[in-house]
């Protein structure tokens, strides 16, 4: 997707997109997108389309695929996937072994240190 201001084919936070938080029970963004200035998108900047209560296609197959990679390396215990989501399948296209706790946060527009914290630790 192009981004809104470089003309770089982008589609994060950092290079001038938007980002929304995912509900992981059952894959709709539930508040408000946002880019870096914290402008919030209920409409798509540049499809206009509805992003708050948007379902994202193939969700339970993205936590499948998550889940099950994660345990390739059992001792790595926080990573941020990047996901790409096909027609009829998902791709992994990273792991990030630092994956901006800022962001996550951003995004939700709530603290999650406690969410974060008993996701690490298993709890």
């Amino acid at each position: 997707m192009k981004d809104r201001g470089s003309g770089a084919i982008v589609d994060n936070l950092h290079s001038n997109g938007v980002c929304g938080h995912i509900d992981i029970r059952n894959g709709i963004i539930d508040v408000s997108c946002i880019d870096m200035k914290f402008t919030k998108y209920v409409y798509h900047p540049s499809t206009h389309k509805k992003l708050v209560g948007f379902e994202i296609t193939l969700w339970s197959l993205v936590v499948e695929k998550v889940k099950e990679t994660a345990l390739v390396v059992p001792e790595v215990q926080y990573i941020g996937w990047d996901v790409a989501i096909l027609k009829n399948s998902v791709a992994l296209i990273e792991g990030n072994h630092d994956p901006g706790h800022d962001v996550v946060q951003m995004i939700a527009q709530n603290g999650l240190c406690g969410d974060i914290t008993r996701i690490v630790q298993n709890k």
